[in-house]
């Protein structure tokens, strides 16, 4: 008699907020057909789309920074929590289903908001970069155009890592202080 009892009760795999009841007593219901909707209470996730090109760079345990379009530019702490190892072709690009989640209940976050992902794959302390445009490649070797005493000079360079912005980090040839000219001879 319990066992029978027990099937009469609808129950969800986690704690929450019940949002929608469509059922009603004596309502024929379709399968598939969600009836009563529901958000957990626990840390909210957002699902991300990373391009094949820079899934490479993501790992599992990444900081990210998100901002909400609701409001603007308030930064909320996440954390990457997985990454799907198959493709999702979402306009003819092959792009990787990544989840990340808050790092902390927030109540100003609500199921359905548009977020911005910003994920930190890497951090470097003071680290001298440049944009990548200004750097000149030549018989194999990498130059940066410095002003010396007035006048222009190419400086050989070896460059590090390239940022998502575009700066590439240079390793050796500038130092702090250097005047780098930024248009072209």
């Amino acid at each position: 008699a319990q066992a029978q009892l027990n099937k009469t009760f609808i129950s969800a795999p986690f704690s929450g907020i019940v949002t929608v009841v469509d059922a009603k007593a004596g309502k024929i219901v379709s399968p598939n057909t969600p009836e009563i909707s529901m958000i957990s209470t626990g840390a909210f996730q957002i699902e991300s789309y990373v391009p094949e090109i820079n899934i490479a760079l993501i790992a599992v345990r990444d900081k990210a920074s998100v901002t909400l379009d609701a409001y603007g530019e308030k930064i909320f702490p996440a954390s990457v929590v997985s990454i799907d190892p198959a493709e999702t072709v979402r306009d003819g690009v092959s792009t990787y289903r990544a989840m990340l989640q808050f790092d902390a209940q927030n109540p100003l976050i609500k199921s359905g908001m548009t977020a911005n992902v910003s994920i930190t794959t890497d951090t470097k302390e003071s680290a001298l970069a440049v944009p990548q445009g200004l750097v000149v490649y030549r018989d194999g070797k990498m130059f940066v155009r410095v002003l010396v005493d007035k006048s222009t000079v190419e400086r050989e360079v070896t460059l590090g890592g390239v940022s998502s912005l575009g700066e590439v980090e240079i390793l050796s040839g500038l130092k702090e202080g250097d005047t780098i000219i930024t248009t072209l001879p």
